[in-house]
């Protein structure tokens, strides 16, 4: 009991590095145009993150008294990004 006279809850901690998380992996795909103009370059690309949606687990968080956990996922999804570079 804590000093208010309410239960208190404390884990039961195991071995460090003693759990395993799940397997991850995630497809991206990069594509990617360059062009020369005399001493310079341009370049344009679409990178693809994540390309079929697989959800990872990024955190656990345990109810007030540890008996559930809950699984936070990452948020973002499929990630598309467009750019462009320019050497000189």
């Amino acid at each position: 009991m804590d000093e208010d006279g309410e239960n208190e809850y404390l884990p039961v901690l195991g071995d460090i590095n003693s759990a395993r998380g799940e397997l991850e992996h995630s497809l991206d795909l990069h594509l990617e145009y360059n062009r020369k103009f005399a001493e310079s370059e341009v370049g344009v690309y679409l990178d693809i993150l994540n390309v079929y949606d697989n959800n990872r687990v990024i955190a656990h968080v345990y109810n007030e008294d540890y008996t559930g956990v809950e699984a936070i996922e990452n948020p973002v999804g499929i990630l598309p990004l467009l750019g462009v570079k320019y050497s000189f």
